[in-house]
């Protein structure tokens, strides 16, 4: 039977009723067409599901340190902490805008 070696990569697959969802790039012990072959979880052997699960684990490690970083670069250029890029709130926007009326309202 094929033998994965290493997960190289991983991807979501969104078209079609075949491969639906996560797909991993997986590096196969044998040289031949198969080399290198994206597979669906399921096509996988459950004895190699641990290998998926560490990998996509150190994807995820990896996705947040790169999220923290761009964060890091954003807050130096703008100057201001992260609550203060999220778009407001419906409420937030609500309170702005009656406070607005109130405003030209006194003037």
């Amino acid at each position: 039977d094929l033998e994965p070696e290493a997960v190289l990569d991983r991807k979501w697959n969104g078209q079609g009723r075949k491969g639906r969802g996560v797909n991993y790039l997986i590096k196969y012990r044998h040289y031949g067409p198969l080399r290198n072959k994206w597979c669906h979880r399921d096509a996988v052997d459950p004895v190699y599901h641990p290998m998926l699960d560490a990998y996509d684990a150190q994807w995820q490690a990896e996705l947040e340190a790169k999220e923290q970083r761009l964060q890091a670069l954003r807050a130096a250029r703008t100057g201001r902490p992260p609550a203060a890029w999220e778009a407001p709130t419906k409420a937030q926007k609500a309170a702005a805008r009656a406070a607005n009326k109130q405003k030209r309202a006194a003037s």
